[in-house]
């Protein structure tokens, strides 16, 4: 290739990343429909730039293509969205920010799946993000109600009445079980004697009793016979003195009634029962008192978590860091020699990305840094460090499972490397590559993994 042509093609294609970059600085290339507009107002734009993306669910549905002031001194941004994209009534829009250090974007949080879908040219209204002294301030807010709640809770903690209350509290509660526990056992001894006398005493009481009134049935007759054999034909004084003897063991048996019953009802009973029902009220007493002592402590403590709860509503969205960087690996073949290549890329969603290549680790050792900007949803624009030299890329996401790239680097000797993707799954799959195609060019085939 003569020096004409290589100097040829160094100028189209300078003439091309220029034209690119003007192009991407005004707002990104329009390939096919540009599809429709919504009006977004927002009382601040935060840092919003032209092509930034429009993103719904994640995923890329239009760019920004205007942004101006409305007659009341609002932001008018103007939202280009893809024909074929619908975004129901009642979406929320907010402006908000790709990974931890990457550009601003437009968020769009899709509203009730069976709502219209907004017409073109709609006036939708979104939230703006937080600034830094918003930010700051509101830390300090936090700060400050948190201080505030640990100085009540300490001063609570801190409370002679309450601690003194609470001693009390235990106090009481221990002297109320012990009273409850000696009441419990008079019970329990009540509950004995009476069982005692249902089921022993008074079933062989009333069998003496029904013996004795059979003797006395029986003395009462001999007494009437005695009676009448005295008076009717002198019977002797044997009978008599029969009589008698009936009648004494009936009195014996009188006797002997009343000392059962003396045994098992007796006064010491009833005054240990008087005594048992006295002190259940006494701990019924010290009881309610505790209850008592117990709400106040409890009313305390619901103040000290009322005061806390204040603080609850104030909450910092932090960002989320799970897309903030992607590490791959790959190792290739150009069948001579087996290589490695280590890449490692900073907000690789953001329309800005920023990426690190270590090419052929443990040999040539080619370094490289580019910072990419995202053309459109399937193109990224990169400039910088190039396998140690300065240069320019260009990546094409022609499917979801397929990719294409270019390097163009070095200026002193301009060189050109190709590189396929197909990907077997999301994060892995199968590379090819060309390098140096201009001056002395290798093909290789390999295998690539991303962490």
């Amino acid at each position: 290739m003569s020096a004409e042509t290589k100097a040829g093609i160094v100028t189209l294609l300078g003439v091309v990343a220029l034209v690119g970059s003007i192009v991407f600085l005004r707002g990104g290339f329009a390939i096919g429909d540009s599809g429709y507009a919504l009006h977004l107002r927002v009382a601040n734009a935060g840092g919003l730039t032209l092509g930034a993306p429009v993103h719904m669910a994640g995923i890329e549905v239009g760019r920004v293509k205007h942004l101006g002031l409305t007659p009341d001194r609002k932001a008018d941004v103007v939202l280009s969205v893809r024909h074929g994209v619908s975004i129901p009534e009642g979406s929320r829009f907010s402006i908000a920010s790709a990974g931890l250090l990457g550009d601003r974007l437009v968020a769009v949080i899709p509203g009730p799946p069976g709502a219209p879908a907004l017409a073109p040219g709609s006036v939708v209204t979104g939230t703006e993000p937080l600034t830094t002294d918003e930010l700051l301030d509101r830390v300090v807010s936090v700060a400050k109600r948190a201080e505030e709640t640990l100085s009540s809770v300490n001063r609570v903690i801190g409370d002679p009445d309450l601690a003194e209350g609470l001693r009390e509290t235990v106090s009481n509660a221990r002297d109320a079980s012990a009273r409850m526990a000696r009441a419990a056992d008079h019970v329990e001894r009540t509950t004995r004697t009476l069982d005692r006398t249902v089921t022993g005493e008074v079933p062989e009481i009333a069998r003496q009793l029904r013996g004795m009134a059979v003797e006395l049935a029986g003395a009462a007759g001999d007494v009437r016979t005695l009676v009448r054999q005295v008076a009717g034909d002198g019977r002797t004084a044997e009978q008599v003195r029969a009589a008698v003897a009936s009648i004494q063991k009936a009195s014996a048996g009188i006797e002997k009634m009343v000392g059962d019953l003396s045994g098992v009802v007796n006064e010491q009973e009833v005054r240990a029962v008087r005594s048992s029902l006295a002190e259940a009220r006494t701990a019924i007493t010290d009881a309610r008192l505790a209850v008592g002592e117990a709400r106040t402590v409890i009313g305390r403590a619901d103040r000290v978590v009322e005061r806390v709860g204040r603080i609850l509503p104030e909450r910092l969205e932090l960002p989320d860091f799970r897309s903030a960087y992607r590490l791959e690996y790959a190792f290739w073949h150009d069948g001579t020699r087996l290589g490695h290549d280590v890449s490692f890329t900073l907000l690789p969603d953001a329309p800005r990305t920023y990426l690190f290549t270590w090419r052929e680790v443990g040999g040539a050792n080619r370094i490289g840094l580019q910072v990419g900007n995202k053309l459109d949803e399937r193109m990224l624009f990169r400039y910088g460090l190039i396998d140690s030299h300065l240069g320019v890329g260009l990546d094409y996401h022609a499917s979801p499972s397929t990719s294409y790239a270019l390097d163009l680097y070095n200026i002193n000797n301009i060189s050109l490397n190709l590189y396929a993707r197909y990907y077997l799954r999301p994060d892995y799959g199968i590379t090819l590559r060309a390098q140096s195609v201009f001056s002395q060019p290798t093909f290789g085939i390999g295998m690539f993994k991303r962490f």
